[in-house]
């Protein structure tokens, strides 16, 4: 009998030292849950300060190109009776457009700067 009772109260010595054991982890537990709370808050503020900011500017978006008249396409008669009338004026009397064409983008810059001195090498007063 000594044996049973013996081992009751090992056994009961035990249950106090889990159920103590228990309410320490319990306790840590519920320190941990309050901190948890605590950044969960944290973070709901952080989210409704970021919903309180104006909403941000709208991306700028480029213009499409104007689109390019193909090669085989002329220059429109609007357009010829103004540099007709741009070649008047600078002349001083009325001239004939015999052509005109686009130039196309992406040509060389030497190219262009040649052409340019090309034709300001003529001298139209000669030519009357």
């Amino acid at each position: 009998m000594r044996n049973a009772q013996i081992e009751i109260a090992d056994i009961a010595g035990q249950l106090d030292s889990l159920r103590h054991a228990l309410e320490v982890q319990i306790e840590e537990l519920r320190a941990r849950q309050a901190e948890l709370a605590d950044q969960l808050r944290t973070v709901q503020r952080s989210v409704a300060a970021l919903d309180a900011r104006p909403p941000a500017p709208a991306p700028v978006v480029a213009p499409q190109p104007v689109a390019k008249p193909a090669a085989n396409e002329g220059i429109p008669e609007e357009i010829l009776l103004v540099i007709s009338a741009a070649v008047a004026a600078f002349l001083g009397k009325s001239a004939r457009v015999r052509s005109a064409r686009y130039m196309h983008e992406g040509l060389s810059p030497w190219a262009q700067q040649g052409r340019v001195f090309v034709q300001a090498s003529h001298n139209f007063a000669h030519h009357e």
